[in-house]
């Protein structure tokens, strides 16, 4: 059964293309999550098996990408040749139009400055947006939207210091600047009721202090100290430049930067999931070196959230230091990969596993 309820363990139609055995093949869709269960001749093309998936999602030929092994793989290769079993899965990933700028701006400008036929008197056209500008246009107004929230921000820092405006805090220095003053608050807030203890106790002995109590309170009296100072060098600075205006920020330079932190941040996502893959691999990796037969189903399904992992990575439009990281974590999937398939082979073979263990 497919995800839209059809049963597809069937060959499509009755009819087979060759003789020989057939083998099922599992179809999954790395976009919507789905799977289809087809069975065809073993001796087929992936041509002939994009026909398949058509007449299940109506998805043409042209706009599909099969991937086996990590690889995409051509029109004309045979399922049997390049090493597609009984059961294996197979990665659709639909193909996205990109637009270049000659195709996107390029035509638009064209076509604006074409001389445009004379309207009827009373007659209105309403142009039909194309969905990639009306996307592009989203993003834009949702980008101005941050930007006027920023900028209010800015202009009252800027009301509250006079004349002088002030440059535009990094989000990070914010962040950290805040829960230092937060935990300023909480230490005085501590110390106040330490005084009122200490007022109330009179002569009375005040019990000794946990150490561990005591090392937070440092530290926490070590980052108030900091924030000070840093406070103070920003006062000094405001100092020195009087009147002059600090520059602003470019716009575009901010947009690349922003750009670029939510790429690092997708990244670091993957990362974070990679990681608990990568752990369930070791565990199942000292399993099979014990001895003992790990379930077929288990490296199937790791394999699979692995092939989804490299999915999401692509799909990041990484920029700046995004590209570098990206870069390294793709290598360390495909090197997890290879773990799998190794324990994959030792795991067929366990009699040649225990003598390598002796």
């Amino acid at each position: 059964m497919d995800g839209r309820g059809r049963n597809t363990d069937l060959l499509h139609g009755g009819r087979r293309r060759r003789g020989g055995p057939t083998i099922g093949v599992n179809v999954l869709d790395a976009d919507a999550d789905g799977r289809i269960c087809l069975r065809v001749p073993a001796h087929t093309t992936f041509g002939e098996l994009k026909m398949h998936i058509y007449e299940e999602t109506r998805l043409v030929p042209d706009k599909q990408r099969l991937l086996f092994e990590e690889m995409e793989r051509d029109d004309q290769e045979y399922l049997d040749t390049v090493g597609v079993n009984d059961n294996a899965n197979v990665f659709l990933v639909e193909k996205k139009k990109k637009r270049t700028f000659e195709e996107g701006e390029g035509s638009r400008l064209s076509s604006a400055a074409e001389v445009r036929p004379e309207k009827e008197p009373g007659s209105v056209e309403v142009p039909v947006e194309d969905p990639l500008e009306k996307e592009n246009r989203l993003k834009a107004l949702t980008s101005c939207a941050a930007v006027a929230k920023v900028r209010a921000e800015d202009d009252k820092l800027s009301e509250q210091s006079g004349s002088v405006e002030v440059p535009v805090e990094d989000p990070l220095e914010k962040e950290n600047r805040l829960k230092a003053l937060t935990s300023c608050a909480a230490v005085a807030k501590v110390r106040a009721e330490d005084d009122k203890l200490s007022e109330q106790s009179g002569s009375v002995e005040v019990p000794v202090e946990d150490p561990l109590e005591k090392e937070n309170r440092l530290k926490a009296l070590t980052s108030c100290a900091a924030v000070a100072k840093v406070r103070a060098e920003d006062d000094k600075l405001s100092e020195q430049s009087g009147s002059v205006e600090v520059p602003v920020e470019d716009p575009l330079e901010k947009e690349n930067r922003l750009k670029a932190l939510t790429s690092r941040a997708a990244v670091a996502k993957v990362r974070a999931e990679d990681d608990k893959l990568s752990e369930q691999v070791a565990a199942l990796k000292g399993v099979v070196n014990g001895g003992t037969q790990a379930g077929e189903k288990e490296i199937s399904e790791l394999t699979e959230l692995l092939m989804k992992q490299l999915l999401k990575l692509d799909g990041i439009e990484a920029v700046g230091e995004g590209i570098e990281q990206r870069k390294l974590e793709v290598v360390r999937i495909h090197s997890i990969l290879k773990t799998l398939d190794s324990l994959k082979g030792m795991n067929s073979n366990p009699l040649g596993n225990d003598s390598r263990n002796v």
